[in-house]
């Protein structure tokens, strides 16, 4: 009797022992899963987080890109106007830029850049500047999708040269971008700044009229397109973020505040200044992905301003700009259109 309990017993400790075993290996094996789901989790917000500096990257190169490409073409309009109408530019600029008294005369190739960046980034917020377009309700109700389409569509621009039979090719295959360019390009360049740096209307009234890319273009033409498609991919990327890249911009008259603003100015046309540090007008704009910011925006900075006009009064000051130059000039863009 007592060995037939002793037998049970044992039977009875080997049971539980299997349990346990049996209990130990699924704890092991659940413990391997939630380490091997911790591990695929933890290189997946890697793999995340590099994608996403890797974008950052891309967005601060865009930006720097632009800014050449900007830089190069005010100089062009700067030089072009100094030795055609060195009066009539200086007048154009100070009729958008009123009460700033330049360090120096080729300081006015920076109120050209101010001028070109002032228009080419009006409506950059809205997310397709503003333009009609049949998929703004697939942007709305498929945001995801959206910022997929907008990378995408920079890989895809970014690769293409800037030469003019690419560049007039872009413009026959993608309509949105046509209406871009030739929206700016009347912004940019008004009716009297194209007739003295053209001797003529002709890309005007190709655009207007007819809506294409001209034959026999212009080399000034060809650099603006340039510009037009740098800041057009810039956009794409911009809105490939969540939420998407914002704009950084300044305020005339505030203090220099290096976190959010680069001065273009050297130091010794600093030093000729009484109160260093005030914002005459805004270059080009810096750029922030949330809380990072990616690029400062670049300032002009001065001692004494005032009634300085900022992005909102571009429409105005061009109005007030083409009428300072020659009254050969002066022509409507009816009458540009018509001849």
């Amino acid at each position: 009797m007592e060995n037939h309990r002793h037998v049970q017993n044992l039977e009875t400790a080997a049971r539980r022992m299997k349990r346990k075993n049996e209990e130990f290996r699924e704890s092991a094996v659940l413990k391997d899963v939630i380490e091997r789901k911790s591990a695929e989790r933890f290189l997946t917000l890697c793999s995340d987080i590099d994608a996403q500096e890797n974008q950052i990257l891309m967005l601060e190169t865009a930006v720097q890109n632009l800014r050449t490409e900007t830089a190069s073409f005010s100089e062009l309009l700067y030089v072009t106007m100094s030795a055609k109408d060195p009066e009539g530019g200086s007048s154009f600029v100070h009729e958008f830029l009123p009460q700033v008294c330049f360090q120096r005369r080729v300081h006015e190739k920076y109120a050209w850049e101010y001028w070109i960046s002032s228009h080419l980034f009006h409506g950059f917020e809205n997310a397709f500047f503003g333009l009609p377009h049949l998929d703004m309700f697939n942007a709305v109700s498929n945001p995801e999708r959206y910022r997929a389409d907008c990378f995408l569509a920079f890989q895809e621009m970014s690769t293409k040269s800037s030469s003019t039979d690419e560049m007039a090719q872009t413009m026959l295959q993608c309509s949105r971008f046509r209406e871009f360019c030739r929206t700016k390009f009347l912004q940019v360049i008004p009716s009297c700044l194209e007739h003295v740096l053209f001797g003529n209307f002709y890309h005007s009234c190709a655009i207007i009229a007819h809506g294409k890319f001209p034959s026999n273009v212009h080399h000034i033409f060809h650099r603006f397109l340039v510009v037009a498609k740098a800041v057009w991919i810039l956009h794409k990327l911009a809105w490939s973020f969540e939420p998407p890249a914002r704009i950084i911009w300044a305020t005339p008259a505030m203090h220099y505040d290096g976190a959010i603003m680069e001065s273009v100015m050297a130091s010794e046309d600093l030093e000729k200044t009484n109160d260093l540090g005030k914002v005459a007008f805004v270059i080009a704009p810096g750029f922030c992905v949330r809380n990072t910011i990616v690029r400062r925006s670049q300032v002009y900075l001065i001692s004494e301003i005032a009634n300085v006009k900022f992005s909102g009064d571009v429409e105005e000051s061009q109005m007030l700009a083409a009428s300072s130059i020659h009254a050969t000039a002066q022509v409507s863009t009816i009458q540009r259109v018509t001849t």
